[in-house]
C-alpha cells in the first residue's frame, strides 16, 4: 500500500488518520481538555461513563450502559449492539446464495449463530465505556482520566494521571522502562552492561545460550520443540500434544497465525493428507477481498481487507463453509489479519478516531476486550501471541507494540519506522522486527532493541509485504531483491541469494521457499544455493505454504502444488491468493472475495 511521507501528513493535516492521540497532563486548576468533565477530581468522558452519564453523577442502572449521554438498558438496538436473526448480507454466500441463522449484524456489530444476545454490559466503577469496551480510566495507559488519554512512553496511568514509571516487571534507567532480567546493556541494574560476547540472563552476564534455545528458569530451552517451554518460557503443552515451531500441537492440523507459527515458517508438520485434492467448498463474501484464513483445528478464521469499505471477521465451518459467527466493523479504512490462540481470535481495526485491537472469543464472536492504539493509514498483518503476551505493527510514527494478552493491557511500546504490513518474529525468547532494511531484536518484556542488523534496501512504499521466519536455528529475509539469512544473535548475514525476491519465504526441512521474479525458487537453508525452480504461471506473489511432502504457491489467478521429491506439478486450479493448510484442507483466500477449501487425500 502507499501512503504519503510523514512529514507530508504532517503539513497536510493528517497525521494521526487512525488514530493518533495525546497524552494529558494535568496541572493545578487546568482543565480535562475538550468533551471531557471534571467528576469528583477525575477527568470523566460523560458520552460513555455509566456513572456520569451525561453529566457529572447521573448513574446508569446495573442494567444499562451510556451511549452518548444517554443510559440505555442492555439488550435495546443502539450502534455497537449484537444483533440477531434470520438471513442477511453479512455472511458467507455459498453456491446457493444462502446464508445461515444470525448472519446479519449492524455497523459495529456482531452475530452469533443463535437467537437473541445483549448489547453489552455496563461498567462498574472505576471503569467507564471507552467505545465498546469498559476500561479502568484510572490505570489504563491508553485511557488515563478520560477516553483515548494515553501515557507516553516510559510513563504508567495511576489515580487517572500519567507518571513515570515502568511497572513491577521493569526499571526505569535513564528515562527508559528496560527488563533487568534479559538486558545486555542495564543486566542486574542500570548501566551495568554485558561483554558483546554475553547475554544478561535472570539479571546476570554469562555465556550466551546455544542458537536454537532460550533461557528458562536456569537452563538454556530449545524453545522451538520443548514441552515444557513452547514457543516462550513456561508454556506447557499439555493432553498429549506435542511442540512443534514454537506451538503445541495434538494430531489435529492447525494453523492459528500467518505462517501457521511463531516462527513464520509456511511449514505445517501435523498435516498427512497430500494431493489430489477435492473441492470441499467455496464461498463468497461480497465484501471484496480477503486476508489469509486461520484456524483452530476446528473453525476457519477469515477477514475482509477493504479499504474503507464494509470490513468484518467471519467464523465458518470447516465441513460446508457455512457462517458461525461474524462481525462487522463498519465501513472502517481497514482490518488486519486474524490471529487465533487459546480460545480467542485476535485482530486490528484502523480508522479515525477508532484505531482497535480486538480479541474475540472464538467459540461466539463475543469481544473480551479491545484496546485503542495509535498509528497512520495503515493495514496489518497478523499479531504474534506467545507467552502470553501479543506483539504488532502500530503506532503514529511506526513501531512495535506489547500488550498483554489476557487483558489487553499495554506493556510497551517500541519505535520502528513507519511502515506497515508486516508481522513480528518470536524466537529463542526474543522478538524480531525487520522495516525499512533494519532487522532488530526486541526484549519480549519491555520492547528495547537488544542488537539489530542493517541490510541493504530498496524503497518501495511504506508497506513492507514481507516478515521474518526462521526454521529455530537460523532466520531468513526478504530485502528485495535478495534473500537473505542471519543467524538469531545477528551480525553480518550468514548468505545472500540474489535475484528477483518478493514476498515472505516459507522454510522446512532444511530448503527455504521463495518468490523470485514470480517463479518458486527452492534454496539450501545452510548456503543459499538454488536447488531447483518451479515456473508455474511466473506470476507467483503470495507466501509458499509446506506440508506432507509438498510445497502450494500461488498468483491471483491459479493454485499449484508442487511434489518436493520430483520438483513436478502435483495439482492445479483455480482461483490463486493467500495460502494456509488446517484439519486436511487447503484454504485458497482470493481477492474476489471467494475462500475456497480444497479437501487433501488422505
Amino acid at each position: 500500500m502507499m501512503r504519503r511521507p510523514l512529514a507530508i501528513a504532517v503539513a497536510a493535516g493528517l497525521l494521526g488518520g487512525c488514530s493518533v492521540r495525546s497524552p494529558l497532563s494535568l496541572e493545578k486548576g487546568a482543565s480535562c481538555g475538550p468533551g471531557i468533565s471534571l467528576c469528583d477530581g477525575v477527568c470523566t468522558d460523560t458520552r460513555f461513563d455509566p456513572s456520569n452519564c451525561g453529566r457529572c453523577g447521573t448513574a446508569c442502572s446495573a442494567d444499562a450502559v451510556c451511549e452518548q449521554g444517554s443510559c440505555r438498558a442492555v439488550g435495546s438496538s443502539g450502534a455497537g449492539g449484537r444483533a440477531s436473526g434470520t438471513g442477511g448480507s453479512s455472511g458467507f454466500a455459498g453456491a446457493s446464495g444462502s446464508t445461515r441463522p444470525g448472519a446479519t449484524a449492524g455497523r459495529g456489530g456482531s452475530t452469533t449463530g443463535g437467537a437473541g444476545g445483549s448489547s453489552g454490559t455496563g461498567c462498574s466503577y472505576p471503569k467507564q465505556m471507552c467505545g465498546i469496551a469498559c476500561v479502568d480510566t484510572t490505570s489504563d495507559i491508553a485511557n488515563c482520566g478520560y477516553c483515548g488519554s494515553r501515557c507516553a512512553a516510559g510513563e504508567t496511568c495511576s489515580k487517572s494521571k500519567c507518571v513515570q514509571g515502568c511497572g513491577a516487571a521493569l526499571a526505569s534507567c535513564s528515562d527508559t522502562c528496560v527488563n533487568l532480567q534479559t538486558d545486555p546493556a542495564n543486566c542486574g541494574s542500570c548501566g551495568h552492561v554485558c561483554d558483546s560476547t554475553m547475554a544478561c540472563n535472570g539479571g546476570q552476564c554469562g555465556a550466551l545460550c546455544p542458537e536454537g534455545t532460550g533461557f528458562c528458569d536456569g537452563t538454556c530451552s530449545a524453545l522451538s520443540q520443548d514441552n515444557a517451554n513452547c514457543g516462550a518460557c513456561g508454556v506447557t503443552c499439555s493432553n498429549g500434544d506435542q511442540c512443534s515451531a514454537g506451538v503445541c500441537r495434538g494430531t489435529i492440523s492447525m494453523w492459528p497465525t500467518l505462517g501457521g507459527d511463531v516462527h513464520h515458517s509456511g511449514y505445517n508438520p501435523t498435516e498427512t493428507g497430500k494431493p489430489p485434492l477435492t473441492k470441499a467448498f467455496s464461498v463468497n463474501n461480497g465484501k471484496g477481498s480477503l486476508w489469509p484464513a486461520v484456524s483452530d483445528g476446528k473453525t476457519i478464521y477469515v477477514s475482509s481487507s477493504n479499504y474503507f469499505g464494509a470490513n468484518q471477521l467471519w467464523a465458518l465451518a470447516p465441513d460446508d463453509g457455512h457462517t458461525l459467527w461474524n462481525y462487522n466493523f463498519g465501513d472502517v479504512f481497514s482490518v488486519g489479519q486474524p490471529t487465533v490462540d487459546s480460545g480467542h481470535v485476535y485482530v486490528a481495526q484502523c480508522n479515525e478516531g477508532s484505531t482497535f485491537m480486538y480479541s474475540f472469543v472464538a467459540a461466539d464472536g463475543k469481544i473480551l476486550w479491545s484496546q485503542p492504539f495509535g498509528a497512520q493509514w495503515e493495514h496489518y498483518w497478523a499479531p504474534l501471541v506467545v507467552g502470553g503476551r501479543m506483539y504488532f505493527d502500530g503506532g503514529g510514527y511506526g513501531g512495535l507494540y506489547g500488550l498483554d494478552q489476557a487483558s489487553g493491557t499495554q506493556l510497551f511500546f517500541a519505535s520502528e519506522a513507519q511502515w506497515d504490513e508486516w508481522s513480528p518474529l518470536y524466537l529463542d525468547n526474543y522478538v524480531y522486527v525487520f522495516t525499512d532494511g533494519n532487522l532488530r531484536m526486541h526484549d519480549p518484556a519491555s520492547g528495547t532493541v537488544v542488537r539489530s542488523a542493517m541490510v541493504a534496501w530498496i524503497w518501495n512504499g511504506y508497506s513492507m509485504d514481507t516478515s521474518p521466519v526462521s526454521d529455530g536455528s537460523s532466520i531468513y529475509i526478504i530485502s528485495p531483491p535478495n534473500l537473505i539469512s542471519f543467524g538469531p544473535n545477528l551480525g553480518s548475514p550468514r548468505w545472500t541469494a540474489n535475484g528477483a525476491y518478493q514476498s515472505q519465504p516459507a522454510v522446512a526441512d532444511g530448503v527455504v521457499y521463495a518468490i523470485s521474479g514470480g517463479q518458486l525458487r527452492a534454496n539450501d537453508a545452510a548456503t543459499g544455493t538454488v536447488l531447483w525452480t518451479f515456473a508455474a504461471d511466473s506470476a507467483l506473489k503470495y507466501p509458499p505454504v509446506v506440508a506432507a511432502g509438498h510445497v502450494y504457491v500461488a498468483s491471483d489467478a491459479s493454485v499449484f502444488a508442487v511434489e518436493l521429491a520430483t520438483q513436478d506439478q502435483a495439482w492445479k486450479d483455480t482461483p490463486g491468493g493467500w495460502l494456509s493448510i488446517a484439519r486436511g484442507q487447503l484454504l485458497v483466500a482470493a481477492q474476489d472475495g471467494t475462500l475456497v477449501a480444497w479437501s487433501l487425500a488422505q
